[in-house]
């Protein structure tokens, strides 16, 4: 090849190389052309999307459609490279040069494009702000106070652990949790796995983070270490970027949280949060805090439209110029977590709220600060961050909609701050309180009365019979009476409204014409 042509293939070729293509999110106008009918829902919807519509009476709309494939052909023909889409938002994530997205821009069925991410490699990424962990000598009970404080380890006595319930978990990763013994349980448990990060690490290589969020879920060590829903199914999802902070990544959120839909999950959680980037121009404001603003906060309040309780943890930024919560904690209809320490006080870095329209937030919280989570080496840790209250919501959600499977996505969350522990005056701080799930249930279940009053009631240096041919004559005699006959007897139950083989000392059902709970 003669010297001159060499030089100006190579000038081509290097030309080539250089082109950017920087990513990008386009709103399509309509979903016109599509094959796909409302009246077939099968068609683009799981069996267990569809059963969780139907069985809280939530219709199919345009939002379950998916986006046009005559659209996305055409953008693929012009050059773009389609990352993924979004039919909530009828939008496209995808890759392209400058000179195809201005062709991209002009086209009839395309309503607006948004640049999300940059092909620079002269930028310096943001460093991410997610909660490491130290691992500390412990005791098996101090290492259950997290669930104890909630009240939660009642319902797992109970016999509610999460079956039944699939649980997705959207986050940065899941490292080494195929080869900790403590998670290995739970991993037979995963029904469904993504990466949409492919080129920038493995599902089960990258991602610290994630590993410690889903301990909270599900991981279990015998006597030691138990997860707040080990029973349940998993969904694990990775849409984090470690290395930048962009808007792409909150599109991720945003499939992510559609492909929880799409895998029938009910409840979500993920402890990721956006407000800033390393783009400083796309940077949030508070007043975009209104739940309507970003698209992964709209995301999340669609989620919870379809049936899905939605956890997202409130940020740690309240010792920060931000000091806010993140997105999309400002979704409507889900449940923001904030964090407390183990004596139940508001941890000094939980992000606070209200949203710029003026809603509580965060809504509930539990214990995030120096939370027990299990680390990539398998060993008990401890860690601080909202990142691990959020979790142990979305366990202590599954365990209860087990125990209540006929209430609707909002009225569990209702029920779960109905019963939290500042339900009645809610701040900016911890929103509604710590959930109390125990009294979540039993107030639903048996519409009884609480009472702390034992002057009446008592389950010793007392005659107490058991007629194990007829449990339902098993007597607990009136504690004022000096007649051990007196006709003011008790029926005396578990928490459970079954018969007693044995007197406890609390926790207690007692029937007298009116029932009560005794404490």
């Amino acid at each position: 090849m003669p010297l001159r042509l060499l030089y100006i293939s190579l000038l081509v070729s290097l030309s080539a190389v250089a082109v950017a293509h920087n990513t990008y999110f386009v709103y399509l106008s309509d979903k016109h052309l599509t094959p796909y009918s409302l009246t077939e829902p099968e068609h683009y919807l799981s069996t267990r999307a569809l059963e969780r519509r139907q069985r809280q009476h939530i219709a199919i709309d345009s939002t379950d459609l998916p986006v046009s494939p005559v659209y996305l052909d055409s953008l693929r023909h012009l050059g773009a490279h389609i990352l993924h889409t979004t039919r909530w938002l009828n939008g496209v994530s995808l890759e392209a040069d400058e000179t195809t997205i201005e062709t991209i821009r002009q086209l009839c069925f395309v309503d607006s494009v948004q640049q999300t991410k940059t092909d620079n490699g002269t930028r310096t990424p943001t460093p991410k702000r997610l909660p490491s962990v130290i691992t500390e000598t412990h005791d098996s009970f101090s290492a259950q106070w997290q669930s104890r404080q909630l009240f939660l380890h009642l319902l797992h006595e109970a016999g509610f652990r999460g079956q039944g319930m699939r649980i997705a978990i959207v986050d940065n990763g899941f490292l080494n949790i195929d080869l900790i013994e403590g998670m290995s349980h739970a991993l037979s448990q995963v029904t469904d796995t993504f990466n949409l990060l492919p080129a920038n690490g493995e599902l089960y290589g990258s991602g610290a983070h994630g590993t410690y969020v889903t301990s909270i879920i599900a991981g279990l060590i015998e006597d030691e270490y138990e997860g707040g829903a080990t029973e349940a199914e998993y969904v694990l999802i990775r849409s984090e970027d470690d290395l930048t902070e962009s808007l792409l990544e909150v599109d991720n959120q945003v499939r992510a949280f559609e492909l929880a839909d799409s895998t029938g999950a009910d409840i979500i959680n993920s402890s990721l949060g956006y407000y800033f980037f390393d783009d400083t121009t796309t940077n949030l404001s508070y007043s975009d805090l209104d739940g309507r603003h970003a698209r992964n906060s709209i995301a999340a309040t669609m989620a919870a439209r379809k049936g899905m309780v939605v956890c997202i943890a409130a940020g740690n930024e309240r010792q920060n110029t931000w000091h806010y919560i993140d997105t999309p904690a400002d979704a409507d209809s889900i449940l923001a977590v904030g964090s407390v320490n183990a004596e139940a006080q508001s941890s000094s870095f939980s992000s606070v709220g209200p949203t710029a329209d003026g809603r509580v937030k965060p809504d509930i919280a539990a214990m995030g600060e120096r939370a027990y989570v299990i680390s990539t080496d398998g060993r008990i840790s401890q860690g601080n961050g909202t990142s691990f209250a959020s979790p142990l919501i979305a366990a202590a959600a599954a365990c209860l909609w087990q125990a209540l499977p006929e209430l609707n996505n909002i009225e569990l969350i209702r029920r779960i701050e109905l019963f939290a522990s500042q339900a009645l005056t809610p701040d900016t701080l911890i929103g509604y309180g710590i959930p109390n799930l125990w009294d979540s249930y039993l107030n639903l279940t048996t519409d009884l009365d609480l009472t702390t009053d034992l002057d009446n009631i008592t389950t010793r240096n007392n005659p107490y019979s058991y007629n194990s041919n007829n449990p339902d004559n098993t007597n607990l005699y009136n504690s004022n009476s000096n007649n051990n006959n007196s006709n003011n007897s008790y029926l005396l139950y578990d928490l459970l409204g079954r018969p007693l083989s044995a007197p406890p000392a609390q926790g207690i059902y007692i029937t007298n014409g009116r029932k009560k709970i005794v404490r």
